[in-house]
């Protein structure tokens, strides 16, 4: 308990110091938030990342846009194109030992290959919401969400869907196949949307569901759902479920948390969450609870960023005591969109 109280301790320690930063850009201070400095870096170092980040961003988006424009139209050197790579530096340290990993992920669109049709060839394959395709949720959601991945490679064509997402349902139709110990083809069916369930209160409701048939794993339904309710532009209130039933697995995994999210300035945001993890497979249900700080910050020019995320678990299952965790992730961003879109720090996902 004494971690416990020390975990939480330095969390609002790093928020409470972090607000009161962020106060002192308030209209009140004769320093707006838009003055200040976009990076952390020490001078010396910028130029060097500078050549290196605009030489693969430049390299990512050439590439994507005339291997499009080999499939599609000359309306690939204009148009809107997500391709992007990101490499990602993970350090995870608990009671008992510590793990590093390094994660290279890639993504190539190519969204005028044909009319509606959109080409997927993707290492880490998203197979759960991506929240830019649904809604504008309010910034302090924006800033820390992030793209929900799978572990496996895929290569498929999805169909860019018919509705906006928000005043009717956007449904898609994919096809393609994932890439694990052996090529596993699969056809999907997506459909989300989101609510206003109050317009005076901006209650919100975004609802994600996909069918997919594996032609080896047989069908996967996965459901996403995140009910949220601003208190301000800086500040909202969350509550957020997922599950996943897997045919081969005849059980479902599923994750509910309860989040208050901040942004603290243009660069920063500071999430609170106390997550249940649980699998009908376990011998208890709900096996882990999680009490969870994650602070993120934009650390140069909107594509190098930041994660601390300390978390205090309490695992349900016999003989598995509390333990803490102590995650620190660098990730770095390259693609032609740098500043907007899905590299902007207010939409990382």
């Amino acid at each position: 308990m004494r971690s416990l109280r020390a975990i939480i301790a330095a969390a609002f320690l790093v928020g409470s110091q972090c607000a009161t930063a962020a106060d002192t850009d308030s209209p009140q201070n004769t320093v707006s938030d838009r003055a200040q400095a976009d990076s952390d870096l020490p001078d010396w170092m910028q130029p060097r990342i500078r050549e290196v980040h605009y030489g693969l961003s430049e390299f990512v988006d050439s590439t994507s846009r005339s291997i499009d424009r080999f499939f599609g139209t000359d309306d690939s050197l204009f148009v809107d194109n997500q391709s992007y790579l990101r490499v990602r530096q993970e350090l995870v340290t608990t009671q008992n030992n510590t793990g590093s990993s390094l994660s290279v992920r890639f993504r190539l669109d190519l969204p005028t290959a044909k009319r509606r049709i959109r080409l997927l060839i993707e290492n880490e394959a998203d197979d759960l919401l991506d929240r830019q395709n649904t809604a504008k949720p309010n910034g302090a959601n924006r800033f820390l969400d992030r793209q929900l991945e799978g572990n496996n490679s895929g290569l498929g064509l999805e169909q860019r869907g018919t509705g906006d997402g928000v005043d009717r349902w956007k449904n898609s139709l994919g096809t393609g196949v994932r890439v694990r110990s052996t090529l596993d083809p699969y056809i999907r069916v997506t459909s989300q949307r989101r609510f206003v369930l109050d317009d005076e209160d901006r209650w919100e409701l975004n609802s994600f569901n996909r069918l997919t048939y594996f032609d080896k794993r047989g069908y996967v339904a996965r459901v996403y759902y995140d009910l949220n309710h601003p208190l301000s532009e800086a500040q909202s209130v969350r509550l957020v479920g997922q599950a996943e039933w897997q045919e081969e697995r005849h059980a479902t995994a599923f994750s509910q948390s309860l989040e208050y999210n901040q942004v603290l300035d243009s660069r920063t945001g500071l999430r609170y969450a106390l997550i249940a993890l649980g699998d009908t497979a376990r011998q208890n249900s709900v096996f882990d609870y999680v009490l969870q700080a994650y602070w993120r910050r934009d650390i140069h020019k909107k594509f190098i960023f930041l994660d601390v995320v300390p978390e205090w678990h309490m695992p349900t299952e016999p003989n598995i005591k509390d333990y803490w965790a102590l995650t620190f992730r660098l990730e770095v961003f390259f693609g032609g969109k740098l500043g907007e879109g899905r590299f902007s720090s207010s939409k990382i996902q």
